[in-house]
C-alpha cells in the first residue's frame, strides 16, 4: 500500500523544483497585461510561488530573463523550451535565488520542458525576495509591484504583478484543534480506557492527515511539486494501523504500546512539517483555511500525546514494577501508562 502511494507521488512530482508551494503571508496577483492580448493567459500558483503562462496555439512567446537574455520560448505547436544556460534558470532553482556562474551572454542551451503550451516557473519578479518581513510595511500593504517582460509574436508585452502582505489568520481554529486533540488523546491513553480505542484514534488521525495532504496535493498543478511528505507520512501511519487492527487484541500490553509509538511517530513528524500552516495567512489547499488549521492542530496534538504516553508506558514496562500493598509485584497491565489497575481490552 505504501509502495503504491510512493509510486503515485513520484510519478506526479516535478523534475527539479526545490521549493514547492508552502504556507505564506503574501499573495501575488496578475493585475494587468500591457498591451492587452488574448494570445496568452497568466496565473499565479500557490499564493506567490509560481507564475504559470499559457500561450494560444499558433502564437510565439519569448520570456525575457532577469538580465535581458532569452529564458523561455513557447512555439506555435505548443512546445515550451527553457534556456538552461541562462543565469535566470540557475537563480530560479530556489525561492530566494542563488548565486550563478552562468554568463549573461552565454550561448543558449534549449531544453524542451512542456508540449502543451503551458509552463510554470519560479520568478523572482513576482514575490518578496527575503525570509525577513518587508521593512516599513505592515499587514495589508502592497510589498511588491513587479513586471515580467515577454514578447508575444514579437510584440513587447509586460505582465504586471502585485504582491500583498495578508493579515494574520484567526488563532481560534488551531487552538480549538490543539485542545480537542490533546483532550481526546489524553482520555484514550488514560488508565482504564479501552486499548483498542487507542489504535482507532491513531488510525483516525492518519486518515485526517492524509485527507489534508491530498487536499493540498490537488490544489496545485503536479509540476509545482507539492511536498510528498504531506501525504506520504500519513499514508505510512495509516498502513501501520490497518496492519495492526486485525490482531490488536492478541498483542501484549507492551507490544500494543510499541505499535502505538510506531504509528504515531510519522504523524508527529507530519505535524511538525505542517506547523507553518497554523500561523500563515495563505495555505495552498482547496480546503478552507480555518479547517486546514484546525485539523493540522488536532492531529499534531493527538499524535504527540499518544506518542509521549506510549513511550512512558514502554519505559515503565522496562523498569522493575513497584510492589503492591500485599507485597506482590504489579503486573505489566496494572502499571501500564500510569498504572493502578488493569486496563480493559
Amino acid at each position: 500500500m505504501v509502495a503504491t502511494f510512493a509510486a503515485v507521488g513520484l510519478a506526479t512530482s516535478p523534475d527539479a523544483f526545490a521549493d514547492p508551494p508552502e504556507p505564506s503571508d503574501y499573495r501575488s496577483e496578475v493585475v494587468a497585461i500591457e498591451p492587452a492580448t488574448d494570445d496568452i493567459s497568466v496565473e499565479i500558483i500557490g499564493g506567490d510561488s509560481f507564475i504559470e503562462l499559457t500561450a494560444a496555439r499558433g502564437v510565439i512567446v519569448d520570456v525575457v530573463g532577469y538580465f535581458g537574455e532569452p529564458y523561455l520560448r513557447f512555439g506555435v505547436d505548443g512546445t515550451v523550451e527553457e534556456n538552461q544556460a541562462s543565469p535566470t534558470y540557475a537563480a530560479n532553482s530556489s525561492r530566494f535565488g542563488s548565486g550563478s556562474s552562468a554568463a549573461e551572454n552565454a550561448a543558449p542551451r534549449w531544453v524542451s520542458v512542456a508540449d502543451d503550451g503551458t509552463y510554470l516557473w519560479h520568478d523572482h519578479r513576482t514575490h518578496w525576495m527575503s525570509p525577513s518581513r518587508p521593512p516599513d510595511k505592515s499587514a495589508g500593504d502592497v510589498i511588491l509591484d513587479g513586471t515580467v517582460e515577454v514578447l508575444v509574436n514579437g510584440t513587447p508585452t509586460l505582465i504586471r504583478i502585485r504582491s500583498t502582505w495578508l493579515p494574520s489568520p484567526s488563532r481560534v481554529p488551531p487552538l480549538l484543534g490543539l485542545a480537542l486533540g490533546a483532550t481526546i488523546a489524553g482520555v484514550a491513553m488514560s488508565r482504564g480506557s479501552r486499548r483498542r480505542g487507542r489504535i482507532f484514534l491513531v488510525g483516525m488521525c492518519a486518515a485526517i492527515a492524509l485527507g489534508v495532504g491530498l487536499a493540498g496535493l490537488v490544489s496545485v498543478p503536479a509540476a509545482a511539486g507539492f511536498p510528498l511528505t504531506s501525504w506520504m507520512l500519513p499514508a505510512v501511519a495509516a498502513a501501520i494501523t490497518i496492519a495492526l487492527m486485525a490482531r490488536w487484541p492478541k498483542y501484549s500490553a507492551w507490544t500494543q504500546l510499541a505499535a502505538l509509538s510506531l504509528a504515531a511517530t510519522p504523524l508527529v513528524v507530519w505535524g511538525w512539517l505542517q506547523r507553518h500552516a497554523l500561523s500563515r495567512a495563505l495555505i495552498p489547499t482547496v480546503a478552507p483555511g480555518w479547517l486546514d488549521r484546525f485539523l493540522v492542530a488536532f492531529v499534531a496534538a493527538a499524535a504527540v500525546i499518544t506518542l509521549i504516553s506510549a513511550m512512558r508506558g514502554i519505559w515503565s514496562a522496562a523498569t522493575p514494577p513497584p510492589s503492591r500493598g500485599d507485597g506482590r509485584a504489579m503486573t505489566a497491565d496494572e502499571s501500564e501508562v500510569g498504572g493502578g489497575g488493569p486496563s480493559r481490552s
